[in-house]
């Protein structure tokens, strides 16, 4: 019945169906049977840049690293360097240490697109990945010009900051521009809980929570949060499994990665978050 399901699905453009269905063939290591369905996909429906993505993410679970590349780079001069493409390509390359080429796969896709908040992170986040504090400042500092309300780019504001006595202007400045924003809540929260300071990180990370409870990453780090905290307080790491198991968060930036990967396509919210915890650091 699946198969029928996913045959109409195909048929239709039903890009959310097929990708799903992609991934439950990779959870079960079907190798042949996810190439045969993208590929059947793709010349069905061949503006769809998810499913270059999805194409080149499976030639990556495979060991097929060059297949990848050749895949993501077709889409890049097809979709004309889109931010969710050039992104990808990007990380494909720092996870192979190419950082010249991942630098100016993004910088080329921020030319065409200079308002993406997305490209702006992907950028600051492999220059502090190589420890370029100065382009990492300079990235920050032009990312806010671009997209002043941006929360990704205000929580590495947040995260790099390393004079205490710029936190207050800093986090009020943050949450006005944000509106409060619950990742950038939840951000003011980590700083605190890197200090040890797990009763106003906790305080941080509640309101955050409170401010919209479909954001997963403030689950994660108050369950961290409270790891910390006196025992009889430790209860509360239940009652967020139970929460959690109802609300079924759905974005954040470390939520959505673990989330939308093959490997818990089917996984209840309790697994997801606990798989989170294991590949983090405090």
């Amino acid at each position: 019945k699946c198969f029928k399901e996913f045959q109409s699905a195909i048929k239709m453009g039903d890009e959310q169906v097929v990708v799903f269905f992609i991934k439950c063939l990779q959870n079960q290591n079907s190798v042949e049977l996810s190439i045969k369905y993208i590929e059947e996909a793709l010349r069905n429906h061949p503006e769809q840049p998810e499913l270059y993505i999805l194409k080149s993410q499976v030639h990556l679970r495979y060991g097929n690293i060059e297949l990848a590349r050749s895949t993501i780079y077709s889409a890049l001069e097809k979709f004309n360097y889109a931010p969710t493409i050039s992104i990808f390509a990007g990380q494909l390359e720092m996870q192979h240490k190419n950082w010249e080429k991942a630098r100016s796969i993004l910088n080329i896709s921020l030319s065409k697109n200079p308002r993406s908040e997305s490209l702006f992170e992907a950028l600051i986040l492999m220059e502090m990945e190589i420890k370029d504090d100065k382009q990492v400042v300079y990235l920050i500092n032009q990312g806010l010009k671009a997209c002043p309300a941006s929360w990704k780019i205000w929580s590495l504001r947040i995260r790099t900051l390393d004079k205490k006595y710029m936190r207050k202007t800093i986090f009020h400045d943050a949450l006005k521009a944000t509106k409060e924003h619950p990742m950038v809540l939840c951000e003011i929260g980590r700083v605190f809980l890197n200090e040890s300071q797990f009763t106003k990180a906790h305080k941080w990370i509640i309101r955050s929570v409170e401010m919209n409870p479909q954001y997963g990453d403030p689950w994660v780090w108050l369950y961290i949060c409270e790891s910390y905290l006196e025992e009889e307080k430790t209860n509360a790491k239940n009652t967020i499994a139970e929460k959690i198991t109802k609300i079924e968060p759905k974005f954040g930036t470390l939520w959505e990665a673990a989330a939308n990967s093959y490997e818990h396509i089917s996984d209840p919210p309790v697994d997801i978050l606990k798989s989170i915890i294991k590949e983090i650091k405090v």
